[in-house]
């Protein structure tokens, strides 16, 4: 069916009597596309490869209108599907920034495919538990000296309720678009340090999913330098 429809697609673009399309057109959206396919893997994001890009396979072939305008017509159509991937690897390397910012010895890699993940809590309190599930690969935490992995269970307190609290905020598509995020005491069991840059995470993600946050928090770290927006509860009985 998609063949079918390319195909005819294809046709109607050798009849709509539009421009015609240059090589350096065709060259440009070939090299965005191998960029975007070199940062999908290094992410492990799907099984992107460039077999299906091979440039040699059609550049040859670039000599006419015809040629010219159905080459970029599949490019295109790659492009369009990719937007989806784009937008997946920017939450993913926002994550692995903040979280990699705070771990100082440790830090976050994203390895060959295998068990899937994402970020949910079972539980509560004490009892809370990172569970893995989602489709992009997994996730893994290893010291930065040796390169060894560190199991996900044998990391600290603070450590695992960071990664659960950003991985949330940034991965789950109903904390976009206009959303408020309610936070309870984030900087529960984060050193000082972490909270400052926590607070500064938290802005950059409400910046980016384009949401709101409420916190809820005993700490003057958190509220940071944006006094303004601090309502103190007191106040309001």
């Amino acid at each position: 069916m998609a063949e079918g429809q390319f195909i005819r697609r294809a046709l109607d673009s050798l009849r709509d009597g539009s421009e015609p399309v240059s090589e350096k057109q065709i060259d440009d959206l070939y090299e965005k596309l191998n960029r975007d396919v070199n940062r999908f893997m290094s992410l492990e994001i799907g099984e992107a490869k460039m077999e299906y890009l091979n440039k040699d396979a059609f550049f040859g072939f670039i000599d006419n209108v015809a040629i010219n305008k159905i080459v970029f017509l599949f490019l295109s159509d790659m492009d369009k599907r990719f937007g989806l991937f784009r937008d997946l690897a920017d939450r993913m390397e926002l994550f692995r920034g903040v979280v990699n910012e705070m771990m100082g010895s440790k830090e976050v890699v994203y390895q060959a495919p295998g068990e899937k993940f994402s970020f949910l809590a079972e539980g509560g309190g004490r009892h809370r538990k990172m569970v893995s599930s989602g489709s992009f690969g997994p996730l893994s935490v290893v010291d930065k000296g040796t390169g060894r992995e560190i199991p996900l269970g044998l990391l600290s307190s603070g450590e695992k309720h960071l990664m659960v609290m950003i991985g949330n905020v940034v991965f789950e598509k109903s904390a976009r678009d206009g959303s408020i995020i309610l936070l309870d005491e984030p900087e529960i069991s984060l050193h000082p340090e972490w909270q400052t840059i926590l607070s500064k995470s938290l802005r950059k993600i409400s910046e980016i999913n384009k949401c709101h946050m409420l916190l809820a928090t005993h700490s003057p770290i958190i509220v940071d330098d944006d006094w303004d927006s601090e309502v103190d509860l007191r106040s309001l009985r």
